[in-house]
């Protein structure tokens, strides 16, 4: 089974923020959608989601949410079942690190959003300052998951990832961020919540543990 297949309901993380940025009525396309914990409450945004997920297992649960799952690797497709222009909303969340060429794989995939429509990518940034740190005493050792996740094929910093997402022929509207810090939920400590967010946000090529890029299709 998937081993992202819980959804993370801190506020300033990928899946809340990926549900904001969606909105309400649209026609969604969930790139690696695990297990469909973020279709489902897209679903309850009024969104029709179609998911695409590599892992059989998981597709198999998220198909309780979507309204459809392709089961493939996007990576090796040249043709989606749909018409060009068919999504309001294209959603890569933590999908493209995942893929040998995620230039080519967001190419692939803006082709399928209407005009005007969004492309909204996650991407975790390997500039982070831990990574730094490790780097300083050679340190590159793979991990079950984070930003050296053993999956992982591809590493972004800020500059490339906007370069990867322009190259598409995408506009980026706006760049936020995830922070790494923990999140805490005690109510006494939400204003370090927002500290450690806003501290990402300012600081993004060197606090930020993701980069959340939100795009327009021209």
């Amino acid at each position: 089974m998937c081993k992202y297949n819980r959804l993370n309901e801190d506020p300033y993380g990928t899946n809340m923020k990926m549900l904001e940025m969606t909105g309400t009525g649209k026609r969604v396309l969930e790139v690696g959608c695990a297990t469909g914990y973020l279709s489902e409450l897209l679903k309850k945004n009024d969104c029709h989601v179609t998911g695409i997920e590599i892992d059989p297992e998981a597709a198999q649960s998220a198909r309780r949410f979507c309204d459809a799952v392709l089961d493939i690797d996007i990576s090796t497709k040249s043709r989606l079942p749909y018409e060009d222009e068919y999504f309001d909303v294209v959603l890569c969340g933590d999908v493209l690190e995942h893929t040998p060429n995620p230039s080519d794989t967001l190419r692939f995939l803006s082709r399928y959003i209407k005009r005007g429509g969004l492309c909204v990518v996650s991407v975790p940034n390997v500039a982070y300052w831990l990574m730094r740190l490790r780097l300083l005493f050679g340190n590159f050792s793979y991990d079950k998951g984070g930003i050296l996740d053993e999956g992982h094929l591809r590493f972004f910093t800020l500059k490339t990832s906007r370069e990867m997402v322009a190259g598409a022929g995408l506009e980026i509207c706006s760049i936020d961020v995830t922070p790494g810090l923990p999140y805490y939920r005690i109510f006494h400590v939400r204003a370090i919540n927002k500290l450690r967010y806003l501290t990402a946000r300012t600081f993004k090529g060197l606090f930020a543990f993701q980069f959340l890029i939100t795009a327009k299709r021209l």
